[in-house]
């Protein structure tokens, strides 16, 4: 009788302090990401305007390479981002090339509606400020100094910067590291790979600048459509407890 009674209160016992820790259990992670992307945009205006000047249209096709970071506090989602455009060029008549360049930094804000070990999912929202020029480059051959001088330069580049209002959902695959000896055995370190994809709305200004001067009747750089990102990182879980 007496051991069925202890193993009640042993049983009793842990029922209670699991019930408590899961009561009085904050969750927080911390992780650095690197990305790749890939957009698809309509710069439908600047393309309109290239082709009423003769030059072939550019790529929708975008690539972009970033870093970033991501905090999870229990279920809330609050990070920063930095990507820039991997560069590409397109051939134009008269031994020209376009080519459109660039970088972009944004908040982001998501919340976790599915946060296991080894899975995370969220929706979020970032405004993202981009800071772009298309670039004509004259590719004409310069053999020497003086010919540089006197070569008639068609070099121009087109300035812009304006917001965006990106909405996406990110899954991640979550994947356990081992922790260093003296790591705090609340905490668990993992890498993690997931996707993003969204889709980009052009939400702010987007003159374009020539010699920083607002360059009247200028196109437009209409950066808006779906997008997806490979994302790697690596990051750490803490669990901090309260005991009442």
């Amino acid at each position: 009788m007496e051991n069925r009674l202890a193993i009640f209160l042993l049983f009793l016992l842990a029922y209670a302090s699991k019930a408590q820790d899961s009561l009085q259990t904050k969750r927080f992670a911390v992780e650095g990401e690197m990305s790749f992307g890939y957009s698809y945009n309509s710069l439908s205006s600047v393309n309109s305007f290239l082709a009423n000047n003769g030059f072939n249209p550019i790529s929708r096709s975008r690539f972009t390479a970033g870093v970033g970071s991501v905090s999870i506090i229990n279920r809330f989602v609050f990070g920063a981002s930095f990507e820039f455009l991997i560069p590409t060029s397109e051939s134009q008549p008269g031994n020209l090339k376009t080519s459109l360049q660039g970088f972009s930094m944004a908040p982001i804000f998501g919340y976790c509606i599915v946060q296991k070990k080894r899975f995370t999912i969220y929706p979020y929202v970032r405004l993202v400020d981009n800071n772009f020029s298309l670039k004509i480059i004259d590719g004409q051959e310069v053999v020497d100094a003086n010919g540089l001088i006197n070569a008639t330069s068609r070099n121009t580049s087109l300035d812009y910067q304006f917001f965006i209002l990106d909405v996406g959902m990110s899954i991640n695959r979550n994947i356990s590291a081992r922790n260093r000896d003296w790591d705090c055995p609340q905490s668990n370190r993992y890498w993690t790979m997931g996707l993003k994809a969204g889709y980009s709305f052009v939400s702010g200004n987007d003159d374009a600048k020539y010699n920083s001067q607002v360059l009247r009747k200028a196109p437009a750089l209409d950066y808006r459509g779906p997008y997806v990102r490979l994302v790697i990182g690596f990051g750490n879980w803490h669990r901090k407890l309260k005991w009442q």
